[in-house]
């Protein structure tokens, strides 16, 4: 069998979950016996438009005979003026831009969806490469732009893997919701209900028909079979963190050292940034008199908060440590790891993640509406707002039973639902269905 994978980012283990899933899955289809191709879809000053990666890899990958296409997507063509503008303008000042609004208004009365997806443009150049490659199956990992264009570009049995929807609006959401006054976020919610229906309309017109999407997030997948989309429900790939000797730093004890405390995340990400916000205006004020035997917050990740939000993290106990190449041992030494995002978003993936350490995670509620297998006091303590979470928090921090509870059920779940060991088996098996369906004849 010929496989073709489609993704944005080369496959690696050192990088995101998707890039990790598509490393093992194209190891193990070598270790079957597959052919297999990459096709990258890159946009200018992306990473993988450098030369010299590009080099790499190629070097990398040949060696065990595995071809890789690089698919470049410019600006120029891409966007319009309008667009580029206002992709390349910080989320406030769009804001406070009259002309965004409308923009926007333009977007939602607009019947064609590549005002909302604009890679379908280039559609044809895309089907060029593909039928260059000749796959018998297709496995596209992609962003959902390139995603929509490669299926009305490919004439093979396809397997789609989306993730979160596009989340403009909560992020527009956030900026406003902590740091504007509350007229301004009313005012905005009425634009952002437009926007959202445009945005749903354009999905919906894109995924419905005869092609099945399998996503990542439970709700998302519900929410488009709701609609009418032939979707499913379908869990990342994890790796298993856990290592059979910690190489955390023993010099300290657990009675030596405070309750700690572990977030960590891209501070520029929607999930990450709208959990930090509501950590310092809701949580952290709570903490101080939930816990009067010290506590310490450290917060790990790429990026630099805005300034209002990094006023009110200026707190004894809150660190900011920044990019930690060893982010493994800074959580096998944390008591607890906390995911704080209050949005309905996708799959918080950095859960399963520290399942697989056996560390006990407090979390908002709302992270199970893309995370299904997230279950109060079994795997998680869940809060529905800043008060519940400083309990939650302030509870394990004296019940070290509770917290060892909560650790052991994270890990079965990881084990249950989403180690490699599982999901694996289950991703093969999809492929070899897909590419022995008779309905998906090649070249139809």
């Amino acid at each position: 069998m010929k496989i073709l994978l489609y993704t944005n980012m080369v496959p690696t283990k050192e990088h995101s979950t998707v890039t990790y899933m598509m490393w093992l899955l194209t190891n193990k289809f070598l270790e079957i016996g597959y052919e297999v191709s990459f096709l990258i879809p890159c946009r200018e000053g992306s990473r993988t438009t450098d030369p010299e990666f590009q080099r790499h890899q190629q070097e990398v990958w040949s060696k065990v005979g595995v071809e890789i296409v690089y698919f470049a997507l410019s600006h120029e063509n891409l966007l319009d003026s309008e667009e580029e503008y206002f992709r390349s303008t910080r989320f406030r000042s769009k804001l406070r831009n009259p002309a965004y609004y409308k923009f926007l208004l333009r977007r939602l009365y607009s019947r064609d969806p590549s005002r909302y997806f604009p890679e379908i443009r280039f559609r044809d150049q895309l089907k060029i490469q593909v039928d260059t490659i000749d796959p018998d199956v297709i496995v596209s990992f992609a962003d959902y732009g390139d995603t929509f264009a490669l299926a009305r570009a490919a004439q093979c049995r396809c397997l789609f893997i989306l993730g979160d929807l596009p989340t403009e609006s909560y992020r527009m959401q956030t900026a406003l919701q902590f740091a504007e006054s509350q007229a301004t976020f009313k005012a905005f919610q009425w634009r952002r209900r437009s926007y959202v229906a445009g945005l749903e309309r354009a999905l919906l017109k894109l995924m419905r028909g005869e092609m099945r999407w399998y996503l990542t997030s439970h709700h998302y997948a519900d929410w488009a079979l709701s609609k009418g989309v032939q979707a499913e429900y379908i869990r990342n790939i994890v790796p298993d963190w856990r290592r059979e000797t910690s190489l955390q730093d023993t010099s300290q004890s657990e009675n030596e050292r405070p309750f700690t405390i572990v977030m960590m995340g891209h501070m520029t990400g929607t999930a990450t940034l709208s959990g930090l916000y509501h950590f310092a205006y809701d949580v952290l004020p709570n903490l101080g008199s939930m816990l009067p035997d010290g506590f310490e917050i450290r917060i790990c990740g790429k990026g630099t908060v805005p300034a209002d939000l990094g006023e009110k993290l200026s707190h004894p106990n809150v660190k900011m440590l920044g990019f930690v190449e060893d982010i493994i041992s800074e959580l096998e030494a944390a008591d607890v790891f906390l995911v704080p995002t209050p949005l309905p978003l996708g799959i918080r993936v950095r859960i399963p993640y520290v399942w697989s350490l056996e560390i006990c995670v407090v979390a908002h509620g709302a992270n199970k509406f893309g995370l299904s297998e997230l279950v109060h006091d079994e795997n998680a303590l869940l809060g529905n707002n800043g008060e519940e979470i400083a309990s939650l928090l302030a509870c394990v921090a004296s019940n070290t039973a509770l917290r060892k509870k909560i650790a052991i059920g994270g890990r079965k779940t990881y084990d249950q639902f989403y180690s490699p060991s599982v999901r694996i088996p289950e991703f093969l098996n999809l492929v070899t269905e897909i590419n022995n369906d008779e309905t998906l004849i090649k070249g139809a």
